[in-house]
């Protein structure tokens, strides 16, 4: 399973999503009253949908940028590697000392997880938008509601799983320069 989570951890957005929806409607199911950003006054939500537009379209930049620096940090080859990459039949790995294989592979895990962050930084600015402007001005919709503070969550815990891989992938790749 450690490894799993290991080469996954883009479902960790995906899970927090799904478990903050979950919540999410069970609360208003249950609840006889607007809950959170529903119960808030009109002109306290169509701030918070505008800053959270700017917030998540600067992070969405963020988090692109992210991905395409981790996809330059493409593979490199050992002086004494062949042009293959496979190391030649005197080839020694010092203990402790990650194959660059590895490490490239790492990145790739990370940079899934950015672009799983991504779409759901691209899903929030959407829904944001579209809360400012379909938003009434008594009531608010329990649905936008939920997608807003659900893609939040789930944008939030990828960037935090993001920005600990790529500090990770930065640190590993000069620790083996």
């Amino acid at each position: 399973m450690k490894d799993f989570l290991d080469r996954n951890m883009w479902v960790f957005p995906v899970i927090t999503f799904v478990a903050s929806e979950a919540i999410l409607i069970i609360w208003v199911l249950i609840s006889d009253a607007p809950i959170l950003l529903s119960a808030a006054r009109p002109e306290i939500r169509q701030q918070f949908y505008s800053s959270l537009t700017g917030t998540s379209s600067s992070l969405l930049g963020f988090s692109v940028a992210s991905v395409a620096i981790l996809a330059a940090f493409a593979p490199r080859k050992k002086s004494d590697e062949p042009a293959g990459g496979y190391p030649q039949a005197g080839y020694v790995r010092l203990e402790g000392q990650i194959s660059e294989a590895d490490l490239a592979n790492a990145r790739g895990y990370v940079a899934v997880t950015l672009l799983v962050t991504s779409f759901f930084l691209l899903l929030l600015l959407i829904i944001a938008t579209l809360a400012l402007s379909l938003q009434p001005k008594h009531n608010a919709n329990a649905a936008l509601t939920s997608l807003t503070l659900g893609t939040a969550m789930a944008s939030l815990v990828g960037l935090v799983f993001g920005v600990l891989g790529l500090a990770l992938a930065v640190i590993e790749r000069a620790r083996n320069s």
